[in-house]
């Protein structure tokens, strides 16, 4: 402290100490503002984290994905007890980690399909082939289980499966081809839908009712025969009709 101060202090020392009052004041509300220009500025960069996240994530959509977000509900993933296979055990699987198109067999496998530039022609050349290739088959007979998930690459290995093999397969071969859980008439049923202009169609590589050979595009709406309950993409879970699960459901 100078002279002058000391001076000041004893002349007058009430004006003295609201001075330094004020200063301390002063300090302590600079401090506060730094703050919040400093929680205003971690906000901001916060909120162009999550604006960059979501338009990346639309950006990302699949015309099957965009669909669904209007028509239909989003919900959060979900795994099935008890579908996935190691030897004799099992384990919970999502019906989305079955899509696999960067699987080796499935990447080797979608070389052999003719290749369209119209996406009706290409999603309808993928159910031909994939219907050509595999048998149905019951899960009973390939696994020793009444109700599994096979991978791709084991539909791929063993071309036995029943119609979840058929359907993972599809979707894994291309991603823009929804997988779909539902029913054909009274029977559970998986099988495969896309996007064409704005409609959405059902595309069946294997129908419970005649087993094999039963290739086939309609559109959804167009049809009473096929009843969608849920929507699986790689990234994506979308509802139509939750009354009704296909197993034991872990979330």
């Amino acid at each position: 402290m100078t002279w002058q101060e000391d001076l000041a202090r004893i002349v007058y020392p009430s004006i003295f100490e609201r001075a330094g009052f004020l200063n301390e004041s002063l300090v302590q509300w600079t401090d506060i503002a730094n703050k919040h220009a400093e929680r205003n500025l971690d906000l901001e960069r916060e909120n162009y984290l999550l604006a960059y996240q979501v338009s990346n994530q639309e950006e990302k959509l699949t015309p099957i994905e965009e669909y669904c977000t209007k028509h239909f509900k989003k919900v959060n993933k979900f795994a099935y007890k008890d579908k996935g296979r190691i030897g004799s055990s099992t384990f919970p699987v999502y019906p989305n980690e079955m899509i696999q198109p960067d699987s080796f067999l499935v990447v080797k496998e979608r070389r052999k399909i003719p290749k369209a530039t119209d996406k009706f022609l290409w999603y309808g050349n993928i159910g031909k082939h994939v219907d050509k290739i595999l048998t149905w088959t019951k899960d009973k007979q390939v696994h020793g289980f009444t109700d599994i998930y096979p991978t791709p690459a084991d539909t791929l290995t063993l071309k036995h499966e029943d119609c979840d093999g058929h359907a993972f397969l599809v979707s894994s071969i291309e991603p823009e081809i929804g997988l779909c859980f539902g029913f054909y008439k009274k029977e559970g049923h998986a099988f495969n839908c896309f996007v064409y202009e704005q409609e959405l169609y059902i595309l069946e590589t294997n129908a419970v009712f005649d087993k094999n050979k039963n290739f086939k595009i309609q559109k959804y709406l167009n049809q009473e025969d096929y009843k969608i309950h849920f929507i699986f993409t790689k990234d994506n879970t979308y509802e139509l009709d939750g009354s009704v699960h296909f197993g034991e459901v872990i979330q």
